[in-house]
């Protein structure tokens, strides 16, 4: 699986501003860090709790992202 998330919505101080994150990764790994853990799950129930205050995108866990 593909999964895709700009930085500004991940968070991650290790990648430049701006910059768009690509990589191969486990169905779940929300936050794209190579592993299905806590934090992803967590990340999909605050995106399953406010479905429409959130965008639909990989970093609020909607990890299949059809259109709406």
């Amino acid at each position: 699986m593909i999964g895709y998330a700009d930085n500004n919505d991940l968070g991650r101080s290790d990648l430049p501003n701006n910059s768009v994150l690509i990589r191969f990764t486990y169905y779940g790994d929300a936050d794209l860090n190579g592993v299905v853990d806590l934090n992803d799950f967590d990340t999909w129930l605050f995106g399953y709790q406010h479905e429409n205050s959130v965008a639909h995108d990989w970093a609020n866990g909607d990890l299949i992202m059809t259109a709406r």
